[in-house]
């Protein structure tokens, strides 16, 4: 993420007129934009470049397009930290599938006023605890602040689901939710494959954290899991 007061911007696209227009719209509200031309989009190119938000141009239907951003775009590449934003126009929204997780989107043509509230509404989202804020269980670690977790003294590297799913359940010990429940506040909508993708993401996590025998998150069976408050 950014150090200075810019919020560094990436923007994939293959629309040239769109890329200047966000360019030099995004330069006059203060950011600090870049661009990756399609189908030249790989995860380093804006991994490395660590920006704070990446703009996705879906202003127009492509179904290569779409699979090229989805593989670019998937959750085990994204960097906890990063705001995945789409630029959609009225048409192409209509054929974007429910399973692209962005944190926001932006329909094109755009007001700068909407386009600068949202873009600095996620970096404050993101940026908004400065202070240190570590919590402890056992042996895990989590900073919001630098969504950082790590497993004794280690850091662990969360894709942007995993992290925002393990931080609600860290932040809230003792607590049994259902799948559902999880679903709705992480991916913020409903779907048939609710109870998979929580389960997938359940998997990977104790994975990443050593807890395959259940030390710290325990599956309700029938119900959904919880996070153990002992420091065992």
């Amino acid at each position: 993420m950014s150090t200075n007061n810019n919020t560094d911007v990436i923007i994939l696209s293959k629309n040239q007129d769109i890329i200047e227009e966000l360019i030099s719209d995004l330069t006059i509200l203060g950011f600090d934009p870049k661009s990756v031309h399609y189908p030249d989009i790989r995860t380093e190119n804006f991994i490395n470049n660590s920006p704070d938000i990446v703009i996705i141009d879906l202003t127009v239907y492509d179904s290569d397009e779409l699979t090229t951003f989805k593989r670019v775009i998937s959750e085990d590449n994204v960097p906890a930290g990063i705001s995945l934003v789409a630029l959609v126009s009225g048409k192409s929204l209509l054929h974007i599938p429910m399973d692209y997780e962005f944190d926001d989107i932006i329909t094109y043509p755009y007001e700068t006023s909407e386009l600068s509230y949202r873009l600095r509404r996620l970096r404050h989202l993101n940026h908004r605890e400065l202070t240190e804020d570590t919590q402890h269980i056992g042996n895990l670690s989590i900073s919001p602040s630098r969504y950082e977790v790590k497993v004794d003294g280690q850091s662990v590297s969360f894709s942007h689901k995993e992290y925002e799913l393990f931080k609600f359940l860290f932040t809230h010990p003792g607590h049994v939710f259902t799948r559902e429940e999880l679903f709705v506040t992480i991916w913020g909508n409903r779907n048939l494959g609710e109870s998979r993708t929580v389960d997938v993401h359940i998997r990977r996590i104790r994975a990443k954290i050593g807890d395959n025998d259940q030390t710290y998150i325990k599956t309700v069976h029938g119900v959904g899991y919880t996070l153990r408050f002992e420091n065992n």
